[in-house]
Protein backbone atom coordinates (compact mmCIF):
# COMPACT_ATOMS: atom_id res chain seq x y z
CA UNK A 1 0.00 0.00 0.00
CA UNK A 2 1.23 3.61 -0.45
CA UNK A 3 1.71 5.51 2.12
CA UNK A 4 -0.74 8.04 0.94
CA UNK A 5 -3.07 5.68 1.14
CA UNK A 6 -1.76 4.40 4.00
CA UNK A 7 -2.51 7.84 5.85
CA UNK A 8 -6.12 7.98 4.52
CA UNK A 9 -6.81 4.82 6.34
CA UNK A 10 -5.32 5.57 9.74
CA UNK A 11 -6.83 9.07 9.49
CA UNK A 12 -10.40 7.21 8.53
CA UNK A 13 -10.52 4.89 11.39
CA UNK A 14 -8.91 7.78 13.77
CA UNK A 15 -11.86 10.01 12.84
CA UNK A 16 -14.32 7.07 13.23
CA UNK A 17 -12.84 6.07 16.84
CA UNK A 18 -13.29 10.26 17.44
CA UNK A 19 -17.03 10.27 17.07
CA UNK A 20 -17.31 7.14 18.78
CA UNK A 21 -15.92 8.29 21.71
CA UNK A 22 -17.92 11.61 21.49
CA UNK A 23 -20.92 10.29 20.86
CA UNK A 24 -20.50 8.16 24.45
CA UNK A 25 -19.88 10.91 25.86
CA UNK A 26 -16.24 9.78 27.37
CA UNK A 27 -14.59 12.70 28.90
CA UNK A 28 -17.95 14.90 29.47
CA UNK A 29 -18.98 15.94 33.08
CA UNK A 30 -21.53 14.51 35.21
CA UNK A 31 -25.09 14.28 32.60
CA UNK A 32 -27.80 15.90 33.82
CA UNK A 33 -29.58 13.99 31.34
CA UNK A 34 -33.22 12.75 32.76
CA UNK A 35 -32.08 9.31 31.78
CA UNK A 36 -29.24 9.45 34.51
CA UNK A 37 -31.46 10.67 37.27
CA UNK A 38 -32.78 7.86 39.80
CA UNK A 39 -36.08 6.17 38.94
CA UNK A 40 -39.15 7.56 40.61
CA UNK A 41 -39.92 4.99 43.12
CA UNK A 42 -42.96 6.23 44.83
CA UNK A 43 -46.29 5.74 44.21
CA UNK A 44 -48.48 9.07 42.32
CA UNK A 45 -50.81 11.15 44.57
CA UNK A 46 -54.21 9.54 46.10
CA UNK A 47 -57.12 10.90 43.78
CA UNK A 48 -59.63 12.91 46.28
CA UNK A 49 -62.80 14.45 46.20
CA UNK A 50 -64.72 11.93 44.64
CA UNK A 51 -68.38 12.95 44.06
CA UNK A 52 -71.36 12.15 41.95
CA UNK A 53 -72.16 14.66 39.87
CA UNK A 54 -74.81 14.04 37.02
CA UNK A 55 -77.81 11.54 36.60
CA UNK A 56 -80.04 10.25 33.87
CA UNK A 57 -82.47 7.50 34.06
CA UNK A 58 -79.44 5.30 32.85
CA UNK A 59 -76.30 6.54 34.20
CA UNK A 60 -74.59 8.47 36.30
CA UNK A 61 -71.16 10.36 36.54
CA UNK A 62 -68.41 9.67 38.83
CA UNK A 63 -66.21 13.12 38.97
CA UNK A 64 -62.79 13.52 41.61
CA UNK A 65 -60.05 16.50 41.70
CA UNK A 66 -57.23 15.53 39.24
CA UNK A 67 -53.61 15.26 40.24
CA UNK A 68 -51.06 18.09 39.48
CA UNK A 69 -48.23 15.76 39.26
CA UNK A 70 -46.53 15.90 35.70
CA UNK A 71 -46.20 12.11 35.36
CA UNK A 72 -50.01 11.06 35.29
CA UNK A 73 -51.43 9.41 32.44
CA UNK A 74 -54.73 8.67 33.70
CA UNK A 75 -56.89 7.00 36.86
CA UNK A 76 -58.39 4.05 37.64
CA UNK A 77 -61.92 3.46 38.87
CA UNK A 78 -63.42 0.59 40.81
CA UNK A 79 -66.48 -0.83 41.79
CA UNK A 80 -67.08 -3.01 45.29
CA UNK A 81 -68.28 -6.25 43.68
CA UNK A 82 -67.46 -8.73 46.64
CA UNK A 83 -67.00 -12.65 45.36
CA UNK A 84 -65.48 -15.32 47.14
CA UNK A 85 -63.18 -16.38 43.94
CA UNK A 86 -61.65 -13.16 43.99
CA UNK A 87 -58.99 -12.14 46.20
CA UNK A 88 -59.76 -8.34 46.19
CA UNK A 89 -63.69 -7.24 46.68
CA UNK A 90 -62.85 -3.83 44.01
CA UNK A 91 -63.29 -4.80 40.23
CA UNK A 92 -62.02 -2.35 37.84
CA UNK A 93 -64.51 -0.52 36.07
CA UNK A 94 -62.50 0.94 32.87
CA UNK A 95 -60.36 -1.26 30.46
CA UNK A 96 -57.06 1.30 30.59
CA UNK A 97 -56.83 4.22 32.76
CA UNK A 98 -59.13 7.02 31.60
CA UNK A 99 -57.44 10.15 31.08
CA UNK A 100 -60.33 12.48 32.52
CA UNK A 101 -60.95 13.12 36.36
CA UNK A 102 -64.59 11.66 35.25
CA UNK A 103 -66.28 8.36 34.17
CA UNK A 104 -69.84 8.01 33.55
CA UNK A 105 -71.34 4.52 33.97
CA UNK A 106 -74.82 2.82 33.30
CA UNK A 107 -76.47 2.11 36.82
CA UNK A 108 -79.58 -0.31 37.82
CA UNK A 109 -82.18 1.63 39.81
CA UNK A 110 -82.45 0.82 43.10
CA UNK A 111 -78.66 -0.25 43.08
CA UNK A 112 -76.18 1.02 46.06
CA UNK A 113 -72.84 0.90 44.76
CA UNK A 114 -69.41 1.45 46.24
CA UNK A 115 -66.50 3.44 44.39
CA UNK A 116 -63.07 4.08 44.77
CA UNK A 117 -60.56 5.68 42.35
CA UNK A 118 -56.64 5.34 41.66
CA UNK A 119 -53.67 7.55 40.23
CA UNK A 120 -51.54 5.71 37.56
CA UNK A 121 -48.40 7.16 36.54
CA UNK A 122 -46.33 6.62 33.69
CA UNK A 123 -44.06 4.06 35.17
CA UNK A 124 -46.77 3.11 35.74
CA UNK A 125 -47.40 3.19 39.36
CA UNK A 126 -50.80 3.04 40.71
CA UNK A 127 -51.53 5.25 43.83
CA UNK A 128 -53.39 4.03 47.06
CA UNK A 129 -57.70 3.89 46.97
CA UNK A 130 -58.76 6.97 47.36
CA UNK A 131 -61.89 7.45 50.09
CA UNK A 132 -64.88 5.23 49.23
CA UNK A 133 -68.01 6.67 47.98
CA UNK A 134 -70.99 5.19 48.20
CA UNK A 135 -74.36 6.09 46.12
CA UNK A 136 -77.86 4.70 45.36
CA UNK A 137 -78.73 5.31 41.78
CA UNK A 138 -82.40 6.06 41.34
CA UNK A 139 -83.88 6.27 38.08
CA UNK A 140 -85.30 9.76 37.01
CA UNK A 141 -82.17 11.75 38.48
CA UNK A 142 -82.93 10.87 42.60
CA UNK A 143 -80.63 9.31 44.63
CA UNK A 144 -78.37 9.32 47.99
CA UNK A 145 -74.82 9.83 48.11
CA UNK A 146 -72.82 9.08 51.74
CA UNK A 147 -69.07 9.45 52.50
CA UNK A 148 -66.82 6.43 54.25
CA UNK A 149 -68.26 6.14 57.39
CA UNK A 150 -71.63 5.76 55.78
CA UNK A 151 -73.64 8.61 58.10
CA UNK A 152 -73.75 11.36 56.35
CA UNK A 153 -76.22 10.90 53.32
CA UNK A 154 -77.97 14.08 51.21
CA UNK A 155 -80.29 13.03 48.86
CA UNK A 156 -81.63 15.09 46.13
CA UNK A 157 -84.74 15.04 43.24
CA UNK A 158 -84.07 15.99 39.88
CA UNK A 159 -87.28 17.94 39.84
CA UNK A 160 -86.72 21.14 38.08
CA UNK A 161 -87.19 22.08 34.21
CA UNK A 162 -84.01 20.04 32.50
CA UNK A 163 -84.30 17.35 34.93
CA UNK A 164 -80.53 17.53 36.58
CA UNK A 165 -82.04 18.71 39.91
CA UNK A 166 -81.02 21.73 42.37
CA UNK A 167 -80.65 23.89 39.42
CA UNK A 168 -76.43 23.62 39.50
CA UNK A 169 -76.39 24.31 43.45
CA UNK A 170 -73.68 22.67 45.40
CA UNK A 171 -74.20 20.44 48.81
CA UNK A 172 -72.24 18.81 51.30
CA UNK A 173 -72.05 15.13 52.40
CA UNK A 174 -70.05 15.29 55.43
CA UNK A 175 -66.96 16.39 53.78
CA UNK A 176 -67.41 15.06 50.49
CA UNK A 177 -68.93 17.97 47.45
CA UNK A 178 -72.23 16.90 45.39
CA UNK A 179 -72.03 19.09 42.70
CA UNK A 180 -75.20 19.49 40.39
Amino acid sequence: MSSLLRHRYHATWFLIIVVVVLIAGCGQEKSTSPLSEPPDTSPPAVPTGLVVTAQTDTKFTLEWTPGVEPNIIGYNVYRYDPDPARVMSYVLVNQKPTTASRLTIAGTSGTTYYFRVTTVDITPKESEFSEPLSFTFQASGNGTQSGEDGTDNTTWRGDDETGSGHNGRQYQVGDLPIRR
